[in-house]
């Protein structure tokens, strides 16, 4: 009956002599013939015109008071976009777009639409884009998409879908992006997205999934984008993600994690930004995204129970440009070389946290373009020195000492901290390294001259030993012999055959008497050779 009453209407208009070319632009729209473009926004149309010219390519009728959609828009074949957003629109009837052969973006956002039948967008082979975000759909029936083999980018985001049939997305095979967030399903079937093996984008946030399962994703290995926030997440199976080789971007955020989950992002090394912001973390362990090896954006944000970074949590993230750990109102210990000083971070956050001091060595200050400390209320001593010399300082004021309450941390000097230049504990191990080495090396160096000395010695008194034999006349030169003996037993003169004379260079001595010898200390030759109590022999 509605078919018929427009197919007459439209006759009346050729007989009164109307142009269907040019159309009849409705009071309030904005009609190009040129551009075959019609804008009727924000009137009080309540149905769609069919008078408009009937080779518009694109139709724009946004915050009207249209209820449904009709077979009206059979006269206008030629459409390539549709937008429909901000109305009243609770039905489509079926095949309401079936003339719409080259229609490619269909918008119906923020409408009253609850119940979709399966034919609500037959004919629609040429479909690149469709949304129905902010309505009220509850169930997505089974053929609903089947029709719709272009599509490449479904928005159902913000409605109230409970389930997700397994085969509503079969024969979306060309689907880069597809929002499912802010619905009310609690679980994906496995096989829901076996053939949408080009899926790029994925969007399940804001639904109470509380787990995802191994082999949730094992079907779109081309995911570049995956938002799980505010899914009430606990904890991640161990192969749930492993599939996802390829992911760049991932958003867990608002859930109820309280460990990073490191194993499970073992396999995505090609990561670049991860949200992790609003959980239940209480400190950072070392090595927590340690195959994330292309991370340059970290958001750990709004975590009520951090407490700590500890050391090398960021060790493996060479490439990492941005960390965010601002309202974080108990983190209060950034340990030293929690980032690495290599790192190329730019941007470090820590606004509206519980530090009190920083240690020099937590961050790599030198290369930072921006550190922002607001809200934040620091003890000023020597310790934060190194902040004079850094980049961009935001926010965050001295608590004490008293004297420096209340000043801006990017205003003070180290003559305010009453300290000069302060070494670095790495310098000061170095220092005292390099003076025990050098010590060491002069001991060293004083103990060979001792020993060298010594051995020189003992060699002129072991070349005079074999010169001690037994004197011609042993009983009246038997001192003789008493004092060779002592002289070999004190200064070590060993291979002696018979003590008796001593010969100095060409000089033949009597070896003294021993009583005048007992205080000579070893290493004393040279006075024993100079002493004048010595008796030549040839005398």
């Amino acid at each position: 009956m509605v078919s018929m009453s427009l197919v007459l209407l439209q006759l009346l208009l050729i007989f009164s002599g109307g142009s269907l070319v040019s159309g009849f632009c409705p009071k309030g729209c904005s009609c190009n013939d040129q551009q075959l473009v019609v804008e009727c926004t924000n009137t009080t149309l309540d149905v769609l015109p069919i008078a408009l010219n009937t080779r518009i390519l694109h139709l724009k009728m946004n915050l009207n008071k249209i209820n449904i959609v009709d077979a009206s828009f059979q006269f206008y074949e030629h459409l390539e976009t549709i937008d429909l957003c901000r109305n009243l629109i609770s039905r489509i009837e079926d095949k309401s777009f079936a003339a719409q052969k080259n229609l490619k973006v269909l918008l119906l956002d923020q409408n009253r639409l609850i119940r979709l039948n399966n034919q609500a967008f037959t004919g629609l082979w040429a479909l690149e884009e469709l949304s129905l975000r902010n309505n009220l759909v509850n169930a997505l029936p089974t053929g609903l998409l089947d029709e719709l083999t272009s599509l490449k980018i479904l928005d159902l985001s913000h409605n109230n879908i409970q389930t997700i049939p397994s085969q509503v997305f079969r024969l979306c095979s060309n689907l880069l992006s597809l929002n499912l967030g802010f619905n009310k399903f609690d679980s994906v079937p496995s096989d829901a997205f076996e053939n949408t093996r080009k899926l790029e984008m994925l969007d399940l946030s804001s639904n109470q999934l509380k787990l995802i399962q191994d082999g949730s994703f094992n079907f779109i290995s081309t995911l570049i984008s995956l938002n799980l926030a505010n899914t009430s997440l606990s904890s991640l199976d161990k192969d749930s993600l492993s599939n996802l080789v390829l992911l760049k971007n991932l958003n867990l955020s608002e859930n109820k994690l309280d460990s990073i989950p490191t194993n499970q992002l073992r396999n995505q090394r090609k990561l670049n930004i991860i949200d992790l912001s609003n959980n239940m973390f209480k400190v950072l362990s070392p090595h927590a995204f340690r195959q994330l090896e292309a991370l340059q954006v970290v958001n750990i944000s709004h975590c009520p129970g951090l407490l700590q970074i500890q050391a090398a949590s960021f060790h493996n993230n060479l490439d990492l440009h941005v960390v965010d750990l601002s309202n974080n109102p108990r983190l209060s210990d950034i340990q030293p070389h929690a980032f690495p000083q290599i790192l190329h971070i730019q941007t470090l956050l820590l606004s509206y946290t519980g530090l009190t001091s920083l240690h020099e060595d937590a961050i790599p200050w030198n290369r930072l373009i921006k550190l922002d400390l607001s809200g934040t209320r620091m003890v000023c001593s020597c310790q934060l020195a190194w902040l004079t010399s850094s980049g961009d300082v935001t926010g965050g004021v001295c608590s004490q000492p008293s004297r420096l309450a209340g000043t801006n941390l990017s205003q003070i000097t180290t003559a305010d901290l009453g300290c000069g230049y302060q070494y670095s504990e790495e310098v000061i191990v170095v220092a005292i390294v390099c003076a025990v080495v050098l010590v060491l090396a002069l001991g060293g160096a004083v103990t060979c001259c001792l020993l060298g000395k010594k051995m020189r010695n003992l060699g002129r008194m072991r070349n005079l030993a074999p010169s001690c034999t037994l004197a011609a006349r042993e009983q009246d030169l038997k001192s003789s012999y008493d004092n060779c003996l002592y002289v070999e037993k004190n200064y070590g003169l060993v291979g002696s055959e018979r003590p008796g004379l001593i010969y100095s260079g060409m000089k033949t001595v009597q070896a003294p008497e021993k009583e005048e010898f007992k205080n000579l200390r070893v290493g004393s030759l040279d006075k024993l050779l100079n002493s004048d109590t010595l008796v030549s022999n040839n005398q």
